[in-house]
């Protein structure tokens, strides 16, 4: 009875033991998939973002291309009738009323800020220029990382560098163009009337990039809000994607503490 007794024992311990292996191995096996659930969660809850470091590397490596040809060459013509706009309106005179201009005031008018500040240079219009590129080529690369991937987003900044740095021309059309893409830029983020402040900013540079940025930042928005995009939208989906993210993450911890409490 002895002998039957023990061997009665040895087998309900192995028993025991295959169960508890049994049970470990699904509650690791199980620990492994919740980990890998979470991660999935954290991604799925966690929007597109960027930091400012990285913005401001782009922008330092977009000025240092377009600087390229800073002090490469004279603009007699271009660069002579801003330097003379500037001057006239030193002198009390403004554009479209006192004498002729093709663009906006804003140019000459910052230069002739620099100019009483720092001396007359054509370095603040170039450094404007330079300003201005740079600020594009960053847009445009949040502009295509809101709707595709880094890599694509890193291409289109780069294009963008490389072609707003030539040619060159002493005329208001870089900062104008900068302004406008903040405005679509803006309007994507469904901010209504800070994108008609920067097409209006644009505008006082070049007034037909102006109007052309009023148009381009009301047809985002249109779309936005057709899509279910606009500000109100893109706050009600993240509240959800959130909310879904936890009700996930419950659940996967829930499963894994049955696995470990062996539910086997």
């Amino acid at each position: 009875m002895s002998g039957d007794g023990a061997q009665v024992r040895g087998v309900a311990g192995g028993g025991a033991a295959g169960d508890a292996g049994v049970a470990g191995g699904g509650g690791a096996a199980g620990g492994g998939g919740t980990s890998a659930r979470l991660a999935g969660v954290r991604a799925l809850a966690t929007p597109w973002r960027v930091s400012a470091a990285r913005l401001a590397a782009l922008w330092v490596a977009a000025a240092l291309v377009s600087g390229f040809t800073l002090r490469r060459y004279l603009g007699p013509l271009d660069e002579g009738i801003l330097m003379q706009a500037a001057t006239r309106m030193a002198a009390g005179k403004w554009p479209w009323r006192d004498f002729g201009w093709a663009y906006g005031p804003g140019e000459p008018l910052v230069v002739l800020a620099l100019g009483k500040a720092f001396g007359p240079s054509l370095l603040w219009w170039r450094l404007l220029r330079v300003a201005a590129d740079a600020t594009a080529a960053v847009l445009v690369y949040a502009l295509v990382r809101d709707r595709r991937s880094e890599p694509w987003a890193l291409a289109a900044w780069a294009a963008a560098a490389v072609t707003a740095a030539q040619p060159t021309s002493a005329n208001p059309t870089a900062p104008a163009f900068a302004f406008a893409l903040g405005a679509v830029f803006l309007a994507t983020r469904g901010r209504a009337g800070w994108a008609g402040a920067a097409a209006a900013a644009a505008a006082f540079w070049r007034p037909d990039l102006g109007a052309i940025a009023a148009l381009a930042a009301a047809a985002t928005l249109l779309a936005d809000a057709r899509a279910g995009r606009g500000s109100d939208a893109v706050g009600r989906g993240e509240e959800a994607r959130r909310r879904e993210a936890g009700v996930r993450a419950r659940g996967v911890g829930r499963s894994g503490a049955d696995l470990r409490g062996g539910g086997v």
